[in-house]
Formats: C-alpha cells, structure tokens, sequence
C-alpha cells in the first residue's frame, strides 16, 4: 500500500489531524479489478454524529469511517510524493483507456507503439499476447 499500514499509529494520527480543506488521496479498487486506482480529493467537512461520537470524513462525495475507509472499496491515504504520483498515473491511464485508437493514423500509431516497445517490460507483455492470440 502506499504510505502507511492501514492500522499503524501514524496512519490514524494522520486521519485524527484531518481538518476541511485537506486534500487527501483516494486509493479505489473497481470491483472487476484486482488493481487500485488513485484520485485527490479535499476533505469537505469532519466531524461526528453525537457528542463524543465516531468521526466521521467527508471527502471527494463519499463518508468515511474513522480508519478512513468508505466500505471495502476506497480508503484515504496521506498525499505523499509518491500518492500523488499514482494519482497522476491513473489520470494517464485514463486518458489513454478513452483515446479513439481506430482514429488515429497509421503514423501516430506506429510512433506509439515505438515508445512503448522501446520498455522492455512491456514489450515482453506484448509479445506475451501476441504469442496467445497466435496459438488460438
């Protein structure tokens, strides 16, 4: 996970500090992925139900509980550099998830496909493919 445990002691005193206006990170798990996904948010208001009650955040439209969770699905997690490099990512991701591919020509594609064979890690990923739709 990115940042601290979900239960260590610095992580909850980061929680307990939470005030309006802080902008936290969402770490989210889509229920057809294995993999988390990472927006920013700020935290609308905190505060609690009854006197001496369970605090409660508001932050990006959902409520979390005091361990920062909001059910299974989104947890918040201290905007670190390295958070919020995941939130950019993800943003990426996005865009190039929402790109028309069929649009574009033969030149940008070819450009594309250039960098990213050009990692190792991913051509290995591709070739991987590859070899799996050639054997079916």
């Amino acid at each position: 996970m990115i940042g601290q445990e979900e239960t260590s002691p610095t992580r909850q005193a980061w929680l307990d500090g939470l005030k309006k206006g802080d902008v936290v990170v969402v770490r989210f798990a889509r229920k057809s992925s294995v993999e988390f996904e990472y927006y920013q948010a700020t935290v609308d208001l905190v505060s609690s139900l009854v006197d001496d009650g369970p605090r409660m955040i508001y932050a990006g439209g959902y409520v979390y509980n005091r361990e920062g969770k909001w059910y299974e699905t989104h947890l918040l997690v201290e905007p670190t550099p390295e958070a919020l490099n995941e939130v950019e990512r993800t943003k990426l991701i996005d865009r190039l998830v929402e790109l028309r591919w069929k649009r574009l020509p033969l030149t940008v594609l070819v450009k594309v496909i250039g960098v990213i064979e050009a990692d190792s890690w991913i051509a290995e990923i591709l070739e991987r493919k590859r070899l799996e739709s050639d054997s079916q």
